[in-house]
């Protein structure tokens, strides 16, 4: 066990375990919001986008429980923290950008409606 904690935890360095998951649910996303247009479609993919972080970040939790286990626990667990806040930070921006498409989607309805 304790070898794949080390491996998973290159792999995080190189951004490729928690990447490829990512990677996966942003084609699974792109299918779905195929059939839809537009700002819709922006919000669709903003909102798979989101989605696809949170899955990174539970990802990143769940192996930063395993940390204690590795041959440097406090290294693991740096790690895993520096690589979680990026992903919190980039979650924040994706949800800034979510509701200001949002407020767009409302406006463009108001106009069509007078």
């Amino acid at each position: 066990m304790n070898i794949l904690i080390e491996q998973e935890l290159k792999k995080i360095q190189e951004g490729d375990a928690v990447s490829k998951s990512y990677q996966e649910y942003l084609v699974r996303a792109k299918k779905k919001c195929q059939s839809v247009k537009g700002v819709d479609k922006r919000q669709c993919m903003t909102r798979a986008q989101i989605e696809a972080k949170k899955a990174q970040l539970s990802r990143l939790k769940k192996m930063a429980g395993e940390c204690r286990t590795a041959q440097d626990p406090n290294k693991c667990h740096r790690v895993m923290m520096k690589r979680a806040a990026k992903i919190n930070d980039s979650v924040k921006k994706l949800m800034l950008k979510y509701r200001e498409n949002a407020v767009k989607i409302q406006r463009k309805q108001m106009k069509s409606e007078k």
